[in-house]
Order: C-alpha cells, then sequence, then structure tokens
C-alpha cells in the first residue's frame, strides 16, 4: 500500500482514521482529569474507549487507504496521550500493584521516554514505526489493563507484557539508530535491514 507523503494539516484533508485519531486526542485529557477525580469506574471504561479507537484508526485507515504521514503522526501523538491517561489511573487506583513490581515498571518508562528523545532529537517529532512487536506489546498491555481494572492482578501476564514492551522497545531504538530519515509503518528490523540489503 502507498504512503501518502504529503502532509497537509488542513480540516478538510483530515480522513476518518485522522478524525479518531484526534478523537482520542481530545479524550485523554478528560481522561486524566476523571482519573484525578477518583472516577474508578468511568476512568476505566474511557479507557477501554481509547484503547478500541486506537485499534480502530490503524484498521480504517489501511482499509479505506488512507494512510499517510500525518495520519502516523497524529496517531503517535494520540498514542502518548492515552498513553499519560493509563499511567495516570494505574498509578491513581493500582499503584500497590506498581508498587510491588517497580523495577519492571521503571525500566518500561525509562525505555519509553528514551525513546522519544532520541526521536525528537534525530527527526525532531515522535517516532511512528508502528512495528509488528509494538502492536503486539499494546495488545498486551490492553490485557493486562483489563485484568487490573475489571478481574485481578496475575503476576504471569503483567511480567510477560511488560518484557515484549522492553524488546519492542530495545527493536524501536535500533531502528532509531540506524535509520537516519523519519519513516513511518515500519514492520519491523528485520524488514528494514532487507530494504536496506
Amino acid at each position: 500500500m502507498k504512503l501518502n507523503e504529503k502532509e497537509n494539516f488542513s480540516i478538510r484533508s483530515f480522513t476518518l482514521a485522522d478524525s479518531i485519531s484526534i478523537f482520542r486526542m481530545v479524550v485523554a485529557p478528560f481522561v486524566i482529569f476523571i482519573a484525578f477525580l477518583g472516577e474508578y469506574k468511568t476512568y476505566a471504561w474511557l479507557m477501554i474507549l481509547l484503547f478500541f479507537t486506537d485499534m480502530a484508526d490503524g484498521f480504517i485507515a489501511r482499509l479505506r487507504n488512507e494512510i499517510s504521514r500525518r495520519g502516523a503522526r497524529l496517531d503517535s501523538i494520540a498514542d502518548l496521550l492515552m498513553v499519560a491517561a493509563a499511567v495516570m489511573g494505574i498509578l491513581k487506583f493500582q499503584f500497590d500493584v506498581v508498587w510491588m513490581n517497580f523495577t519492571w515498571v521503571l525500566i518500561a518508562i525509562f525505555l519509553y521516554l528514551l525513546t522519544i528523545s532520541i526521536s525528537l532529537f534525530r527527526y525532531g517529532k515522535i517516532s511512528s514505526f508502528h512495528t509488528y512487536l509494538s502492536k503486539l506489546s499494546a495488545l498486551l498491555m490492553v490485557f493486562v489493563f483489563i485484568q487490573l481494572f475489571f478481574f485481578s492482578f496475575h503476576k504471569f501476564t503483567f511480567v510477560f507484557s511488560f518484557v515484549i514492551y522492553i524488546i519492542s522497545a530495545l527493536e524501536e531504538l535500533i531502528i532509531l539508530m540506524i535509520n537516519p530519515n523519519f519513516k513511518t509503518d515500519v514492520k519491523g528490523l528485520y524488514w528494514l535491514m532487507r530494504l536496506k540489503k
């Protein structure tokens, strides 16, 4: 599928997928506020809505052939805000779990901030690689979130999801180091190396 390289931020040019990403960008700060107020159930269900729309915008973009750099950038910004909302809620409502697994959480936060920092330094913008590993990691994190807020804590799935995220983050760091130009929708390090041959 051909990527539309032109970045046009006029309102008329926004696609359905772009609109969903913008919706997440608008709703995420509200979700953070809801968490701050201590509204457990409302927060949990709004996060499920954000997770669902996160999966929907990429699917719709591919289905309607609306993939673009602009869309990838909007999606990345929306992801950043959604992660902030998730972190706020977990710290607010599941602090005991965070404290019991502080090392895993600290490593994940460090790698997340490191990838963002290197991407901003290297490209001047947040990376939008959307690798297979990052997608798998996101699905696992959603699964863990649902367990935490709607069922109960399970050590194995929690640790497993963090291990996959760490591997995904390390792959992204390598891609950042070897790929001098901003590129969206990279399947993974293996596919990138094949293109470089």
